[in-house]
């Protein structure tokens, strides 16, 4: 755009035009796509600390149960289950008996969205499993 100044001479205007900033939005979109699915990936990864932190804690607790009373299941050894673990990603489930024990912990919430690892086992000999080979 030309624009007419003092003294008769002819400037040119400074600025973006319209396409400019429609090229710049386009651009900002794209990459906005390619790394959303990414970072949201990388959260739910970090997430899954929440459920091997409850697993280890709650299996901690018990063997200190089976420890001063003799067995998992005693009454003086009070579980709650199920409980969230400690950032509410997901929910632990006890399962117990007298010389073994199970522990489950499923994804809720905003971490249900995780379908390769939604699911974290541990037991009285240390297996862990989970819905994927690759979870712990």
């Amino acid at each position: 755009m030309i624009t007419a100044t003092r003294g008769g001479m002819r400037s040119r205007a400074s600025g973006f035009t319209l396409i400019e900033l429609m090229v710049v939005v386009v651009i900002v979109a794209i990459l906005a796509a390619i790394a959303l699915p990414s970072y949201q990936n990388s959260v739910r990864k970090t997430r899954r600390a929440d459920a091997k932190t409850a697993l280890t804690s709650m299996a901690q607790t018990l063997e200190r149960c089976l420890t001063q009373f003799g067995s998992y299941s005693s009454a003086n050894c009070s579980i709650t289950s199920p409980y969230d673990s400690d950032h509410g990603y997901y929910s632990v489930a006890v399962t117990r008996a007298a010389t073994t024990f199970s522990l489950t912990a499923t994804a809720q919430g905003a971490q249900a969205n995780d379908t390769q690892c939604a699911s974290f086992t541990l037991d009285h000999l240390g297996a862990q499993t989970a819905t994927s080979s690759n979870c712990w």
